[in-house]
């Protein structure tokens, strides 16, 4: 069994198109609209991982993605002390693990503006709730692994022949690639 350093297989995905990467992770994230944020807290000196299902209110185009809560929420509380965060999504053969930090806002402009329906179900006073804020999560890197339709039978491939021939699959950057946002 030949063994491989994680470091060359990042080092061959990131040689991919990063221009392609980063519109595939953004079409990507358009599809996984309930995704994992993970704050941290700190008890101690080692901070802990703390991941919660959030509902993306928003996408913009530079990948950053907005999320309605509440300001005590304990992550909302958490993001406030260590803005470090990071969101994962996942859907049966599409997975994003996104690095970044987060930001509290609580402008009742931009509120109203990403306001829906849906959200009067955790805010029945509506956007005017003075204890709705939105999470602002702004990637740094994003790391994908899509194995969808066409993607999945060329893995599916790789995977027979690499079994066949003992020898690890070279990464396909449409397949798994880390991109810096």
């Amino acid at each position: 069994m030949e063994i491989h350093n994680v470091r060359d297989f990042d080092e061959t995905a990131r040689e991919g198109r990063p221009a392609e990467q980063r519109a595939h992770v953004h079409a990507m994230l358009e599809e996984l609209s309930d995704v994992m944020l993970t704050s941290f807290e700190k008890t101690g000196e080692t901070p802990v991982a703390r991941a919660r299902p959030m509902h993306v209110t928003h996408l913009d185009q530079d990948d950053s993605l907005w999320f309605m809560t509440s300001i005590d929420a304990e992550g909302t509380v958490e993001l406030q002390r260590t803005p470090s965060s990071s969101v994962i999504a996942q859907s049966s053969s599409r997975y994003v693990s996104l690095q970044g930090t987060s930001h509290i806002v609580t402008d009742r402009t931009r509120i109203k503006g990403m306001w829906k329906k849906m959200h009067e179900v955790w805010f029945p006073e509506g956007p005017e709730d003075p204890k709705v804020c939105l999470v602002h999560f702004v990637p740094t890197e994003a790391e994908f692994w899509d194995v969808s339709t066409t993607k999945g039978a060329k893995y599916l491939f790789q995977a027979v022949k690499a079994l066949l021939t003992h020898e690890a699959p070279k990464p396909d950057p449409k397949l798994h690639g880390t991109v810096k946002l």
